[in-house]
């Protein structure tokens, strides 16, 4: 006899099919059962080409950034997704929609996913707010990764970790407990922003939020982390806690 993986349903060589009791062992793999996100950073805008601030205000992708939102249906092509989130601001929809399109998915937007708020410095060059001498405070503290820095009329990355974290948890919640459609451990494709993910990769893999700036994802690019099923206490590290699957992945690029 053969079986299909977490059914009751066995299937005989001759195609004829009988019953199989649950059993404890079946319970537990899918107890365990977490969920892969796959992050994407959105692709291009004029405001990252030109090094300005760009948080919370809504810059739609240049022509290439397009390109290369076009260009991540192949890096999903053979990847199953169960659903597919992203921030409510234009560059992460757009970066999003064409995945959504060649899977037949809607792009459920969620506003928690934002990049984080940067207040009066959004759509200014770095030099020219440095020059001014106006906000040396802000940026003496930027300088030495302080997650705590309220940037001006904005807010902190700690504040944005915590929204950003509860939009992941939920998500988590919801993929985490009956697996995917595919009867696999669930798969969700996530787009938002760089400081963002920054956060959120740093606070997965354990490492301590001021050096978040360690991660550097690019636009356009996919880092991989499979979450445990919640509440799932086994005790191999490798089911407890999350794990990297992949980094900065813009081989889809070409890259």
């Amino acid at each position: 006899m053969r079986f299909r993986p977490f059914s009751t349903t066995l299937w005989r060589r001759d195609g004829k099919q009988c019953e199989r009791p649950h059993n404890t062992a079946t319970a537990r793999i899918m107890r365990r059962m977490g969920v892969v996100v796959h992050f994407v950073r959105h692709t291009q805008t004029a405001w990252n080409v030109e090094g300005r601030f760009l948080g919370a205000a809504d810059i739609p992708l240049t022509p290439l950034g397009q390109e290369h939102a076009r260009q991540l249906v192949a890096a999903f092509a053979d990847v199953p997704l169960d659903a597919i989130y992203a921030s409510d601001l234009s560059r992460a929809l757009d970066t999003a929609a064409p995945v959504a399109a060649a899977k037949g998915l809607t792009v459920r937007a969620d506003s928690r996913l934002r990049e984080m708020n940067q207040g009066e410095l959004e759509g200014h060059l770095g030099v020219d707010l440095r020059a001014q001498r106006k906000y040396d405070a802000f940026f003496a503290e930027w300088a030495h990764e302080s997650v705590d820095v309220i940037a001006p009329g904005g807010e902190s990355l700690r504040a944005t970790l915590t929204r950003a974290s509860a939009a992941l948890a939920a998500i988590i919640t919801a993929y985490g407990s009956g697996g995917g459609t595919s009867g696999a451990e669930a798969s969700v494709l996530v787009v938002s922003h760089g400081l963002t993910l920054q956060m959120l990769i740093a606070e997965a893999i354990g490492l301590p939020l001021e050096n978040a700036a360690r991660i550097r994802p690019q636009h356009g690019s996919v880092s991989t982390i499979r979450y445990p099923a919640p509440g799932d206490n086994d005790a191999r590290p490798s089911v407890r806690v999350p794990v990297l699957l992949r980094l900065n992945d813009r081989h889809h690029l070409g890259e």
